[in-house]
C-alpha cells in the first residue's frame, strides 16, 4: 500500500514528508526521551559522468538506511540487525554514542537490557533536575 500511494508523490511532496521527518528525529534529540527508529536497507548509489558525457547511478556495494535524509547523523546508537548462517539474530553496531558497545562490533542475541543501566541512570539524572 506504501509503495502504491506513495508512487505518485512528486518531488516538493517528498521535500515536506523528509523535511517533517528530520524536524521529528530532531525534536525527539532535544526532548531526552529514549526513542527507536527503524529504517529499511538500500543500496548506496553513486553518479558517475561517463565519457560520453551522460550520468550513470552505480551500485558501490555498501548498504545505507532508507529513511530520512541525514537520519544517522542524527542518532546515539546506529544498529544494522541481521541473521548470521546459523540463524542466529546478530547486530552490526555501527556506532555507539552511549559507550554501550564498541563502535564496529558485532554482537549476537542484542538485547535493549544492554542499555538498562544508561536508561536507569539517565532517569535518575532527570527526576533529580525536576526535583529543582
Amino acid at each position: 500500500l506504501v509503495k502504491i500511494e506513495g508512487a505518485g508523490m512528486e518531488l516538493k511532496d517528498y521535500q515536506t514528508v523528509n523535511f517533517k521527518g528530520q524536524d521529528l528525529i530532531l525534536d525527539l534529540m532535544s526532548s531526552g526521551v529514549h526513542y527507536i527508529v527503524t529504517a529499511r536497507e538500500t543500496d548506496e548509489k553513486e553518479t558517475i559522468k561517463l565519457p560520453d558525457g551522460t550520468t550513470q547511478s552505480v551500485v558501490t556495494g555498501r548498504k545505507i538506511p532508507d529513511g530520512f535524509k541525514g537520519m544517522d547523523h542524527n542518532v546515539k546508537t546506529e544498529i544494522r540487525m541481521f541473521r548470521n548462517e546459523d540463524g542466529t539474530v546478530c547486530a552490526w553496531i555501527e556506532k555507539d554514542r552511549t559507550h554501550v558497545h564498541d563502535d564496529y562490533v558485532t554482537i549476537e542475541d542484542p538485547t535493549l537490557v544492554d542499555w538498562q543501566l544508561l536508561i536507569k541512570q539517565q532517569e535518575n539524572q532527570n527526576s533529580f533536575s525536576r526535583m529543582i
